[in-house]
C-alpha cells in the first residue's frame, strides 16, 4: 500500500483479496464460531449445574428440574443454530466479497 497524496485528501489503494486470504479469513470466522459454542455449553453445564443443585436442596420438584433442563436443551439448540447460520453466511459473504 503506498499512500497518494491528492492535495486535500490522500488516497490509499487497497490490493483485493486473494482466494487464499478469504479463505484463511473464512476459517478464521469459523474459529470464532466454534468458540462461542465453546462459552454456550460452558454456560449449560453451569445452567444444569446450578439445576441440580436447587433440585437436591429440595428448592424445586423433578417436574420442574426436567421441564427447566428441557428450557436449557432448548436455549442452547436456539442458538447453536444461530451460530451456525451466522458463520455460515459470513464465511459465503467473505469468500464472494
Amino acid at each position: 500500500m503506498t499512500p497518494q497524496n491528492e492535495g486535500s485528501y490522500i488516497i490509499v489503494k487497497i490490493p483485493a483479496l486473494t482466494q487464499d486470504r478469504r479463505a484463511e479469513i473464512a476459517k478464521q470466522v469459523k474459529g470464532m464460531g466454534e468458540e462461542m459454542k465453546g462459552r454456550i455449553r460452558m454456560a449449560r453445564q453451569e445452567a444444569m449445574k446450578d439445576n441440580k443443585a436447587t433440585f437436591d436442596a429440595k428448592g424445586i420438584g423433578e417436574d420442574e428440574s426436567k421441564r427447566n433442563e428441557k428450557e436449557i436443551d432448548a436455549l442452547v439448540k436456539t442458538m447453536n443454530e444461530k451460530i451456525d447460520t451466522l458463520i455460515k453466511n459470513k464465511a459465503e459473504e467473505v469468500m464472494t466479497m
